[in-house]
């Protein structure tokens, strides 16, 4: 994960300053370490946001070691991909999509 627009959520602090405060949407990806399809979805929604080059990032959420956070977000099991603007969720994707599903949601989740 080299690229800047791609970042761990590594506490609510984190979350509350890079993602909710953010005037820009934001891509957040809720996931489960052991979890096929959350590291499938994960993986694809990594390559949508390397293409965009910079339009959009995507924090990870590891709804495992920030469970608490997770619930507040209405987030019980992954994967489940949401796009936040401004503090609030606009909209969200769950189940196991597919890239270009995934593709289409971030292009309208950039327009919010």
């Amino acid at each position: 994960m080299s690229n800047s627009n791609i970042f761990k959520v590594h506490d609510e602090n984190e979350f509350d300053d890079r993602v909710l405060s953010s005037k820009d949407p934001i891509l957040v990806g809720f996931y489960a370490p052991e979890c096929e399809a959350c590291d499938t979805i994960i993986s694809r929604a990594e390559q949508i946001i390397e293409e965009k080059k910079g339009k959009m990032c995507l924090a990870e959420v590891n709804i495992a070691e920030l469970s608490e956070l997770s619930q507040k977000c209405g987030v019980v099991s992954g994967p489940v991909l949401a796009v936040a603007k401004e503090g609030s969720f606009h909209q969200r994707l769950s189940g196991l999509p597919e890239k270009k599903e995934i593709c289409l949601f971030v292009e309208e989740g950039m327009k919010k």
